[in-house]
């Protein structure tokens, strides 16, 4: 009696160590990948201690808004195809009236998988930006004071870690310029007006858009200044969702190196950094998709997971 032979696919190992070493991408791919620069993952998901946060005045009442909307992480490589889930990520919009300011935290955070804690992949990343504004008698912002950045706080920090190492940085923002502080070096002072890396999608999150807007920030990460220039193109009809969303397109360029002719260095070129954001229906104002090409062989897309509250 024949034995039956059990034949391989060349492709199962080819596609397990390209799944590990994924994992590895991820700690800089989840966030700061995502904001264009760096590739990075993160632990479990939710959520980080409460004392990062500013201090909520019990008297204030209700909060005004508070909305987590979360994602999962996917990869898909040239020839091989999907690598099916690798993580969570998760963007959280917050707001509190607290005396006499409106303090707002717009935070995105993400987690590889949890079974890849155990195997010794406790990646993590949070990255976060806290917003002061000053009211006026009758309760409401005043849009030329936040403008003119009168009485406006601005506070950014960032955390990236990777099992026992921890990288950190926070930014100060004030009118003319800017304070970076990261643990490995003394305090530097960025002159200019600028953002944090959140700023774009804050932005669009809170803005009304049309084809063919464009958006520029200037912001800060890793104490160097660089820039958004966001593109926003047609809109596109996602069957997943069966909502419309504008495709967004995130460039991403050097705030101080040039190019031969004198232009800001590109980052990441059109097509590298993608958005697909709603803007009307059940899911207004969240971004559908979101698509990073790591490579031309490698992209990793995040996918809003459809949560609905109950009846």
């Amino acid at each position: 009696m024949l034995k039956q032979l059990r034949i391989m696919n060349p492709l199962t190992g080819i596609r397990k160590g390209l799944r590990d070493r994924l994992y590895f991408f991820m700690l800089w791919a989840l966030i700061f990948s995502f904001l264009s620069l760096s590739f990075l993952t993160s632990q479990e998901i939710f959520p980080n201690p409460a004392e990062s946060y500013p201090k909520k005045d019990d008297s204030a009442g209700e909060n005004l808004e508070k909305r987590v909307t979360e994602y999962t992480i996917k990869a898909k490589l040239v020839i091989l195809g999907d690598l099916g889930s690798l993580g969570k990520m998760a963007v959280e919009e917050n707001s509190w009236v607290n005396g006499d300011r409106l303090e707002k935290i717009f935070r995105m955070y993400g987690s590889t998988d949890p079974k890849q804690v155990k195997k010794g992949r406790d990646f993590s990343g949070d990255l976060k930006i806290v917003t002061r504004l000053p009211l006026k008698s009758d309760r409401s912002v005043g849009r030329a004071d936040v403008e003119e950045g009168a009485g406006v706080e601005r506070y950014y920090s960032g955390v990236l870690k990777k099992n026992e190492i921890v990288e950190k940085e926070e930014v100060v923002f004030y009118a003319d310029h800017a304070i970076s502080t990261r643990p490995e070096g003394e305090p530097k002072v960025i002159e200019g007006k600028y953002e944090s890396p959140l700023s774009a999608f804050e932005y669009f999150l809170n803005n009304d858009v049309k084809e063919g807007d464009v958006f520029e920030s200037n912001f800060i990460i890793d104490s160097s200044p660089k820039i958004y220039r966001c593109e926003v193109g047609k809109k596109e009809y996602l069957e997943n969702y069966k909502s419309y969303a504008y495709k967004i397109d995130v460039l991403t360029f050097d705030g101080i190196k040039k190019d031969k002719n004198g232009q800001p260095l590109p980052i990441k070129k059109k097509g590298g950094i993608r958005l697909w954001l709603c803007k009307d229906g059940e899911w207004k104002d969240r971004f559908l998709r979101l698509n990073i090409k790591y490579r031309w062989y490698l992209t990793l897309s995040f996918q809003m997971r459809m949560i609905r509250k109950k009846a």
